[in-house]
């Protein structure tokens, strides 16, 4: 079986632990905080403004917002909406194309992802700050606070430094350009 470490368990980290694991992979996920989703729990003042049906790449900002086509092509909104459904989490459209939880509880999202995943198999390594990656013989050992274990694939979805108070850092910016990634400006 494909073994995969995620680092980060936000929106983003949940997303792509489920993607790997319907995929066949078996998932670990490693999140700072003693639970997964705090930032998604702080989003849309508590709502979670999920998805917007509109989305295009011209919504994104930078040099290179085209590198959003991509992802919007693979997932675009009918299927995300579908695959919301399937997990238990429905949705509500305005008429600008904004999307919440039905509830317009921003932990029912978090809830229906979480509860998806740990359904799929994947283990949740929380309270476990990711401190080095490094690569030794075409694997990726992740030490962590608690923890040293060894991987063929990591994907890192740590998030941005924004909203430092709910975990935010620069610690996936770090990972990255240690295995030679550019990392653009925000």
């Amino acid at each position: 079986m494909n073994k995969v470490a995620i680092i980060g368990g936000g929106a983003a980290g949940l997303m792509a632990a489920i993607t790997a694991s319907l995929s066949g992979a078996a998932v670990d996920l490693y999140e700072q905080n003693s639970k997964v989703g705090k930032k998604i729990l702080a989003s849309g003042n508590g709502r979670c403004n999920i998805i917007n049906a509109n989305s295009s790449s011209s919504d994104y900002f930078g040099q290179h917002s085209h590198f959003a086509d991509y992802a919007l092509s693979q997932l675009p909104f009918a299927e995300f909406e579908k695959f919301c459904l399937s997990i238990g989490l429905l949705l509500e459209t305005k008429g600008d194309g904004r999307a919440y939880p039905l509830s317009n509880e921003a932990k029912s999202v978090v809830l229906a992802l979480e509860t998806y995943a740990k359904e799929r198999g994947i283990t949740f390594l929380t309270d476990a700050t990711v401190m080095t990656v490094e690569k030794t013989d075409g694997q990726f050992v992740i030490t962590a606070e608690k923890s040293k274990k060894a991987y063929p694939k990591v994907l890192i979805a740590t998030g941005s430094e924004a909203a430092p108070q709910l975990g935010g850092n620069g610690d996936g910016y770090a990972f990255a350009k240690h295995f030679g990634h550019t990392i653009e400006p925000t």
